[in-house]
C-alpha cells in the first residue's frame, strides 16, 4: 500500500494535477498501546514482526483457527467487507488493503490507524473476529498518519 501510495502521489504530482498536502501527524504514542504480544483465545498478537524487525508501528494479529478464506476475488471480498467492519467504529481508521504480513508466512489484510490509542481496541476487534470465525487469517494493523492527495491548486492558497 505505501509503494502504491507513494507511486500515486508522485505521478499527480509529476503530472501537476496534485501534491501531497502538508505533513499529517500521529495522535496519541506508542506507550497508549497496552496490548502484550503473546496468545490470546483464537488468535495471537505479535508486537515485532519478523518481515520489518525494529518497526514499532506494525503490529501483527495472527487467528490460529484452521478456517482460512481460499481462492478468488470472493476472498477479497470477503476480507475487505472484514476490514471494513473493524475500521468502522474506529475513528482514526483511515485505509485498509493487502500485503505482506507480520510473519512473513502469507498474505496479510491491513488497516491503516492514525491514532495511537485505536490499537488496543482494534486489536480486540479483529482477535475476536478470528477467534469466533476460527480464521487462521493474519491481520496488520500500520499506525502511521492519514494520507491525503490535494489538488496543486488547492495547496497553494
Amino acid at each position: 500500500m505505501r509503494l502504491e501510495l507513494s507511486l500515486v502521489v508522485s505521478a499527480a504530482v509529476a503530472c501537476g494535477g496534485a501534491a501531497p498536502s502538508p505533513a499529517p501527524k500521529l495522535a496519541g504514542q506508542l506507550g497508549d498501546v497496552h496490548s502484550q504480544a503473546g496468545e490470546r483465545a483464537g488468535y495471537r498478537v505479535i508486537r515485532a514482526c519478523t518481515v520489518d524487525p525494529g518497526v514499532a508501528n506494525h503490529i501483527g494479529i495472527v487467528g490460529t483457527g484452521s478456517r482460512r478464506l481460499f481462492g478468488g476475488s470472493d476472498v477479497m471480498a470477503s476480507l475487505d467487507e472484514l476490514a471494513a467492519g473493524w475500521c468502522s467504529g474506529l475513528a482514526s481508521c483511515w485505509g485498509r488493503g493487502y500485503g505482506y504480513s507480520c510473519t512473513g508466512k502469507q498474505m496479510a489484510t491491513h488497516i491503516y490507524v492514525a491514532d495511537w490509542r485505536d490499537v488496543d481496541r482494534a486489536i480486540d476487534r479483529i482477535g475476536a473476529t478470528l477467534r469466533d470465525e476460527g480464521l487462521g487469517e493474519e491481520v496488520l494493523i500500520s499506525v502511521e498518519p492519514e494520507q491525503h492527495i490535494v489538488p496543486q491548486s488547492a495547496a497553494r492558497r
